[in-house]
């Protein structure tokens, strides 16, 4: 392995250029997973739709934790609780799923919530 700085040869566990006197940094990657799941469910509304006889859609990308059918869940506009629901189903790219977490992009199925009483930008969450 060379020095990234003088090219010089160096040690495979060398932290420090010998030659030169550069940092040397091996084989470091980042850990990290931009979702929490760990938290409580929070998802920004990005689409709201209307099914006749099913109910209203809501669709966005999960910011933290997970949902599963069945959750109670709250709408929140300005701080404040609009509406509470219930899932009652959840859907990824025409595919039903029992439960999703942070980082997908879901539709998520509302009972008793009209359309009209949902805006893009508002927030579900437990």
């Amino acid at each position: 392995m060379n020095c990234p700085k003088c090219k010089n040869p160096i040690e495979d566990n060398a932290t420090v250029c010998e030659w030169c006197g550069a940092t040397i940094v091996n084989n470091i990657t980042p850990q990290f997973h931009p979702f929490i799941v760990e938290k409580s469910f929070i998802m920004i509304i990005e689409g709201v739709f209307s099914i006749v006889g099913r109910g209203t859609i809501v669709i966005g990308c999960i910011e933290k934790g997970i949902v599963r059918i069945g959750d109670e869940l709250n709408i929140i506009a300005n701080n404040t609780v609009l509406h509470k629901t219930k899932c009652i189903g959840i859907e990824k790219f025409r595919k039903q799923l029992k439960s999703a977490e942070a980082g997908n992009n879901v539709g998520i199925l509302l009972q008793e919530v009209s359309k009209k009483d949902i805006a893009i930008g508002m927030i579900v969450t437990n």
